[in-house]
């Protein structure tokens, strides 16, 4: 644990099997890369009130709680903590990849950057912020997890190329009932296959006029994901689109459909 500490490097280490990885109260400009804190049971790196870190190349994965609420671990924790960069980290198989939060202290901006993190299988929320503002999601898998994202009560985030499916879409109903149903299916050629089910009312608002949606391949409260058989992203080989409508007859054109994942 480190209390107060400023402009500290730590590297090298193998902390695991235990309660903390490393643990960081009101520190700052700390450099934290290539340690291993995997295999904790609360969390691989745990920051409060910890500013203007460079968080990097570490092994924070595995981080959980066998017999408990896996919500409540996570490999990386940050609570009111501002200003740091945390990148090309693992911090697969968690209870969270990342948690962040600022609770009653949502006055004070974030501005954390998060890239090229590995954050999937997680059983609760590859990535969670709650009440936090200002934070940057560039490049991070969040595959295979609950949930991709949670971003309850966040403001001012950028979420970008984080594993996502983007699709361009301009329809034609007529007479003017609307859609009903709508789902897109991403499957392999064993009969697998993920479905994301959304808001008919996407496709309604793309009548005459050519709409984008993007949504993460670990689904989101937008595009609801469930699987059939043992569906893994690396089989994918087509995506269908299924649209249904109240009455009969409609005209739906789809283009610019691309994976943005998350390569180097």
């Amino acid at each position: 644990m480190m209390y107060q500490s400023r402009a500290a490097s730590i590297f090298n280490n193998t902390m695991t099997m235990q309660n903390d990885g490393v643990a960081l109260y009101h520190c700052d400009s700390v450099s934290l890369h290539n340690n291993n804190f995997s295999w904790n049971t609360s969390y691989g790196i745990r920051m409060f009130w910890t500013d203007t870190c460079h968080i990097y190349q570490n092994n924070c994965a595995h981080i959980n709680r066998p017999l408990t609420d896996p919500s409540d671990c996570g490999a990386i924790l940050l609570i009111v903590s501002n200003n740091n960069i945390v990148e090309h980290n693992d911090l697969s198989y968690s209870g969270d990849g990342i948690f962040l939060g600022q609770y009653q202290h949502s006055n004070i901006p974030n501005n954390n950057c998060f890239a090229w993190n590995e954050c999937s299988y997680s059983p609760h929320n590859a990535i969670e912020a709650t009440f936090a503002g200002g934070n940057v999601y560039r490049h991070n898998s969040c595959n295979y997890s609950a949930y991709g994202f949670w971003l309850g009560y966040s403001f001012n985030s950028v979420v970008d190329s984080n594993d996502t499916l983007w699709f361009w879409v301009r329809t034609i109903k007529q007479p003017q009932y609307g859609f009903q149903y709508f789902t897109i299916r991403v499957g392999d050629d064993h009969g697998d296959y993920y479905k994301y089910t959304a808001s008919p009312s996407l496709l309604n608002a793309a009548n005459l006029s050519w709409k984008q949606y993007r949504f993460p391949l670990a689904g989101n409260t937008q595009f609801t994901r469930s699987m059939a058989g043992t569906m893994s992203l690396e089989q994918v080989n087509y995506i269908e689109f299924r649209p249904d409508t109240w009455d009969y007859g409609f005209t739906m054109w789809v283009d610019g459909v691309q994976f943005h994942p998350c390569t180097c």
